[in-house]
């Protein structure tokens, strides 16, 4: 299985598919993580850095496939 769980260091991960995020970043500017942790193999973890600027856009959609990891 490719099943993973996911948080944030800021803002807002939210599961939108089989293999679609939606990530809604804070108001404050700065520079989070976005985590996926196995549920298989709580050591396996792959992480991405965004960063936000002062101006809003809309949502990041981003895909993750865990059988290829990315």
């Amino acid at each position: 299985g490719g099943d993973v769980t996911w948080s944030t260091t800021g803002g807002e991960v939210r599961v939108a598919g089989p293999r679609t995020i939606l990530y809604t970043a804070p108001a404050a500017p700065g520079t989070y993580t976005i985590t996926a942790t196995s549920t298989q193999d709580g050591s396996v973890r792959a992480t991405a850095q965004v960063v936000t600027a002062a101006e809003s856009g809309p949502p990041l959609t981003s895909s993750w496939d865990g059988a290829t990891g990315g």
